[in-house]
């Protein structure tokens, strides 16, 4: 994977910042509850969408934003950047795209995450 395609996907200076700050196994935990929650925040905007109720579209998205941040997932925070507004002029034409575009990439990016993870941040005890 290029580093190009990395930057993409992932916030690598963030990820450093906090693995130094609160632990490589406190990390993975995090990773593992987003892991665990992602899939009903996925759901829960599907549903929101099919019955258009934008604002409980747009409160997911933004929950889903700070947990994507919060272990670098750069990629899943943009979409649910702009899932979270609605007043962007692409939104109503793209809202079910970006969804799309989340839920199939966060299997592939929490994968990436994960092996990075491995490589350039597990430090030896």
């Amino acid at each position: 994977m290029t580093q190009l395609v990395l930057k993409e996907i992932l916030d690598t200076s963030t990820l450093k910042q906090y693995v130094d700050v609160i632990g490589y196994d406190k990390f993975l935990q995090s990773v593992a509850l987003f892991e665990e929650l992602v899939p009903e925040y996925i759901e829960r905007m599907q549903t929101y969408a099919e019955e258009n109720e934008v604002v409980k579209l747009c409160q997911q998205a933004h929950q889903l934003k700070g947990a994507a941040g919060s272990i670098g997932l750069l990629r899943i925070q943009k979409y649910a950047q702009k899932l979270q507004n609605p007043e962007d002029a692409l939104w109503e034409k793209k809202h079910l795209i970006w969804i799309e575009n989340t839920a199939r990439n966060t299997v592939h990016d929490l994968k990436i995450l994960k092996a990075y993870l491995k490589e350039k941040l597990r430090h030896p005890v």
